[in-house]
């Protein structure tokens, strides 16, 4: 079978469900063998891992009735195979079909030549599933009962609050009336959060409420469909049809009497319900209910100035609150089976505010063991968004896989980290700023901090617009970067990958890489070094009192330099310098040494096997060198003009630069 005919298979097999459910599951098995075909198995192995589409369709009934296989083999057992269906009412699958078609003729042969005991026999079997749904319609509906009873008691508990709020609002106003303004302001304080409770309490039985008429209407949809696939049975097996309608319209009338019973107290209450479009956090984790979404407001009286987030594979986004509280909003735009297993939970302690994306585990294990469950499981498309005031301290966020945003915000302490996420921070202001990600990139942007660290394991570490006291950017395998930033002290480095520096000033700065290449420009420092063990070393229009240069193995390269004193060196690779240097000391082991000077110098430029080739350009102000060499040393400055020149000491004119030159092996060049 080929991966087409396969997929074909599996799109007939979901003809009859919900369109987004269906879409889930094909992009799921989809991205299976594009993953295997990535890592070079055949479409025959990856079909064979993932089994026929038969056993395919069975655990897709049994996971959308609920079914353990327990309970599937003793159904089996009762003879209702090949006439099970799904809760939503479909058919048994194309092979499955087929294959009863094929044998059709002769069961309907046989029964045929059936005696009346065998036909009744049926019938009694049938007659029995049917009184099991009404058992089942009847504990469901008895559920939703009780639990409308407890929303009503809540509400009921809702109302004495509001009544005990308006008494002690009464009486406030009479004190306000006999004390000063200030007292007077101090009571308004504690009216309003006296307020803010009972509209918390309200809000709380409103989300309660709500949920339970949606559990009873699911409780009605759930029983309905149990029933209808039993009346469906009973019109296959040949039942008189006059019998089947009969036992269908009671079983309806009796449905609808629990239902009437389950409702009647709400019809009969003079309290009416009004749902608030935050109910879904209120759903118990327990239950199979979607949790799409949920929110939360904190205020500053409440005292809470610490907010640590377990997102687990939500996105994080953060922005600058617009009402003075600090508000979270959580929502899932995934697969229908991610919004049964995550879930938005909130916990306060000691001043601190404690947010995690929870995965509901009795839930996962209830019937989601197979391929099939990771579908379900899988494609969680979560988000949490938090919105932070000025007076919020300290904010923590850490994630599995989830990017987290952050956006024109300030706040004394920030603490961001994801697994596998992206790290970005635009216009987002600290004292104390820590982001890492172990493959994602981390991206900082027009920020001002006393300390910012930006980590990465194997993403990329940049800084954009950055204004520190102290400052990091480092990566082990992706690049570390800085552009048109200021730093008192700063590092730049990375294991594997390139170390770069763009258009910044810093007190002092270390620019490096391991094995990769390092790179700066338009760079101005007191104190600079750049530096790769393995990659070249590069430095172009860079200021600096004092600049160091090395690496191992590349080569080193400088351009536009303008320093005080410079310092280079190179183990097996070439060297050129160009620019001005007050004192500079050039040393390689096996490479070539070019030097352009603009101005006088003190200069010492050493090489074993290679050559050096020093151009003074001095304006004819002299100098004064000592070189050796085994190899041939040449002067061709001004109106100098020496080939071979014996190694010692040589003098020129005012001797406005000092030289000394020494090469075990190679030629020395100097001219202006």
């Amino acid at each position: 079978m080929t991966k087409k005919e396969y997929m074909d298979l599996l799109s007939r097999a979901l003809e009859n469900m919900e369109p987004e459910v269906a879409r889930d599951i094909m992009e799921d098995y989809e991205a299976h063998f594009e993953r295997a075909k990535e890592s070079g198995r055949s479409d025959e192995e990856v079909i064979e891992e993932l089994g026929s589409i038969e056993e395919f369709k069975e655990e897709l009934a049994a996971f959308m009735t609920g079914k353990t296989s327990s309970e599937k083999k003793n159904a089996d057992a009762k003879g209702m195979e090949g006439n099970s269906k799904t809760e939503f009412g479909t058919e048994t699958t194309e092979s499955t079909a087929d294959t009863l078609e094929a044998d059709a003729p002769q069961t309907k042969e046989i029964s045929r030549e059936d005696s009346g005991e065998g036909n009744k026999g049926e019938q009694i079997r049938y007659q029995q599933q049917v009184e099991e749904e009404l058992s089942r319609a009847r504990n469901e509906m008895n559920r939703a009962y009780e639990e409308m009873n407890r929303a009503y008691e809540e509400m009921n508990r809702a109302k004495e609050e509001m009544e005990r709020v308006a008494k002690e609002t009464e009486r406030a106003k009479k004190e306000q009336e006999q004390t000063g303004q200030e007292e007077r302001t101090q009571r308004q304080h504690r009216t309003r959060a006296q307020n803010q409770d009972f509209d918390n309490i309200i809000s709380g039985a409103k989300s309660i409420a709500s949920t339970v008429l949606s559990q009873v209407s699911s409780a009605m949809d759930k029983a309905f469909s149990g029933l209808g696939d039993c009346f469906g049975n009973f019109e296959k097996s040949g039942e008189d049809m006059a019998d089947y309608r009969r036992r269908q319209e009671n079983a309806k009338s009796e449905a609808e009497s629990y239902q009437r019973e389950g409702t009647g107290q709400k019809e009969n209450s003079s309290f009416q319900y009004s749902f608030s479009d935050d109910y879904d956090n209120m759903c118990d984790p327990n239950e199979e209910q979607y949790m799409p979404e949920c929110s939360g407001i904190v205020t500053k009286e409440e005292g809470i100035r610490h907010i640590v987030v377990d997102s687990k594979s939500a996105d994080v986004e953060i922005y600058p609150s617009k009402d003075l509280n600090f508000t979270y909003h959580y929502v899932n735009e995934g697969s229908a089976g991610s919004k049964i297993i995550y879930y938005c939970e909130k916990k306060v302690s000691q001043g601190t505010l404690t947010l995690n994306i929870v995965r509901n585990e009795k839930v996962s294990r209830k019937s989601h063991s197979s391929i099939l469950g990771s579908v379900f499981e899988g494609n969680p498309d979560l988000r949490l968004t938090l919105y932070l005031p000025e007076w919020m301290e300290v904010l923590e966020v850490s994630g599995k896989s989830g990017d987290i945003k952050m956006q024109n915000t300030s706040i004394r302490t920030l603490m961001l980290k994801s697994m596998s996420g992206d790290v970005s921070l635009r216009q987002a202001n600290a004292d104390k700023c820590m982001t890492e990600s172990m493959s994602g990139d981390v991206d900082i942007r027009d920020g001002i901090f006393d300390y910012v660290l930006a980590a990465s394991k194997s993403g990329d570490a940049n800084g954009f617009k950055i204004k520190a006291e102290k400052a990091a950017f480092k990566s082990m395998s992706g690049d570390a970067k800085i552009k048109e930033s200021e730093f008192g002290e700063a590092v730049v480095s990375s294991m594997s990958g390139d170390a770069e520096g763009y258009n910044s000033r810093s007190r002092i700065i270390s620019v490096s890489s391991m094995s990769g290449d390092a790179y700066v420009r338009e760079l101005s420092a007191e104190d600079a070094k750049i530096s790769s063990q393995s990659g070249d070393a590069r430095a172009e229009a860079v200021k600096s009192e004092r600049l160091l240069l090395t690496a191992s193995s590349g080569d080193l390269e400088g351009k536009e330099i303008s320093a005080k004193i410079l310092k280079a060196s190179v183990v097996s690779g070439d060297m050129s310098m160009r620019g001005h240097a007050d004192q500079m000391s050039l040393s390689t082991g096996s490479g070539d040494v070019v030097v352009v000077q603009e101005g006088d110098t003190k200069a010492s430029v050493n090489t074993r096997s290679g050559e050096i080739h020093f151009h003074l350009k001095n304006n004819g102000a002299g100098f004064a060198s000592k070189v050796s060499s085994h190899g041939s040393t040449n002067y061709n400055y001004a109106d100098l003009h020496l080939t071979d020149a014996a190694n010692g000491i040589h003098r020129y004119g005012r001797e406005g630069s000092s030289l000394e030159i020494k090469s075990t092996s190679g030629d020395i060049t100097i001219t202006d």
